[in-house]
């Protein structure tokens, strides 16, 4: 699954802080949209017909350029120095190495000019960077932020800094000191009703996420908001000032989400973006606790994968201007599908630092052409030559 398309020439970026890298040639694009989001303030004809001309001519400058930059970031400027000199080697740059003016604090980056990249290099790079604390992406010259239309991101762990289910369960069982479950069959006997009225057959991915739903039977809404406050205050370092610069540039945002639609309406009321997550029900009577149901499908990978590109279509973009993000098993097809339509499919904090060579987040990797593992969302921002923060 390779990093960027094959291009005569590339060049190469590597930062201390972050780095992600890039589909390239359009011949690879699918078409591919993203759902809408609310809706924002319109320029008026003149300036959208600018614009319009302006997007066009970055997509096609990108797209039709020949070369590509690699770019690479620590929080260290001596280990961002020493991968720099080695990758470059490796992918037999004709120009230098080039600093970036760093977008948050501890972030060294650098950009390696005028690289060659194939699939046994991309595969010699991506063991090399195993199990180090780096952000690293192949990005096309000419790319800019201002000509990116859609962006999708995943939310647990990606955005927040935690799981929002996992979070809500641990204080039902800990804060609460019970599952209201009388015991463990009457528990599983609720799980194959669930199954059967969702009419789905058992897997461990369902199970999993019936079993935490179920286990909600009875929690009251303070309870439930009480949680919605607390990760809704630990978010990923640069979460927000992300967000804040791909309004700022009037991209569509959208939130796709196995976590449960209580945390996603709030995030996406605060930031102003649409958040899509799984409904819960609510009993009948006077006080709307938990009903330990679900009233939406399950949002799975391909879930997830389709709605990206139900955005995408709507919104008239061309493919190479949608960018997606997440960390999980379930993000991995429409990170595929992001990458192969040339976009950008961020793979976020999917591996930590020293992991064993077989962990499951590696695999996220694969599918997408960036990678996020130091931990500032930001960095993605270094995948354009135009990107400036926005503050929240």
């Amino acid at each position: 699954m390779p990093l960027i398309a094959a291009a005569p020439s590339t060049a190469l970026v590597a930062s201390h802080a972050v780095t992600a890298s890039h589909g390239s040639q359009a011949s690879r694009g699918k078409e591919m949209p993203v759902p809408g989001a609310p809706d924002q303030p319109r320029p008026d004809a003149s300036q959208l017909a600018a614009r319009d001309r302006s997007a066009r001519a970055a997509v096609l400058s990108v797209v039709e350029s020949p070369h590509t930059s690699f770019v690479i970031n620590t929080q260290s400027a001596g280990l961002t120095h020493q991968l720099a000199e080695r990758l470059s080697g490796m992918l037999k740059a004709q120009g230098g190495i080039t600093p970036l003016a760093p977008l948050f604090p501890d972030s060294h980056v650098v950009r390696i000019e005028d690289v060659q990249v194939s699939a046994a290099v991309e595969q010699a790079i991506r063991e090399t960077l195993a199990g180090v604390l780096v952000d690293f992406a192949a990005v096309p010259d000419g790319r800019v932020l201002s000509g990116l239309k859609v962006a999708g991101f995943d939310f647990d762990r990606t955005l927040a800094d935690s799981d929002s289910a996992e979070e809500l369960r641990k204080r039902v069982i800990f804060d609460e000191g019970t599952t209201r479950w009388a015991d463990a069959e009457e528990l599983e006997q609720a799980l194959r009703q669930a199954r059967n009225a969702m009419k789905i057959r058992p897997s461990l991915e369902f199970d999993k996420i019936l079993r935490t739903f179920l286990t909600l039977r009875g929690v009251p809404e303070a309870t439930v908001n009480a949680c919605i406050e607390d990760v809704l205050n630990r978010m990923i370092p640069g979460a927000k000032e992300l967000i804040a610069t791909l309004k700022s540039v009037n991209a569509r945002q959208i939130v796709l989400s196995g976590g449960f639609s209580p945390f996603l309406e709030e995030f996406g009321r605060r930031e102003g973006i649409e958040a899509v997550g799984i409904k819960l029900g609510r009993e009948a009577g006077n006080a709307p606790d938990l009903s330990g149901t679900i009233t939406s499908p399950v949002m799975t990978g391909r879930t997830k994968a389709f709605l990206l590109y139900e955005a995408f279509r709507k919104s008239g973009a061309h493919p190479y201007s949608v960018l997606y993000g997440g960390d999980g098993q379930n993000d991995i097809e429409a990170l595929n599908a992001t990458r192969d339509a040339s976009g950008l499919g961020v793979a976020v904090c999917a591996v930590p630092e020293n992991a064993d060579e077989n962990h499951p987040g590696y695999k996220v990797e694969k599918a997408g052409n960036a990678v996020i593992r130091v931990g500032n969302l930001m960095a993605m921002l270094y995948c354009f030559s135009d990107a400036k923060v926005a503050r929240p």
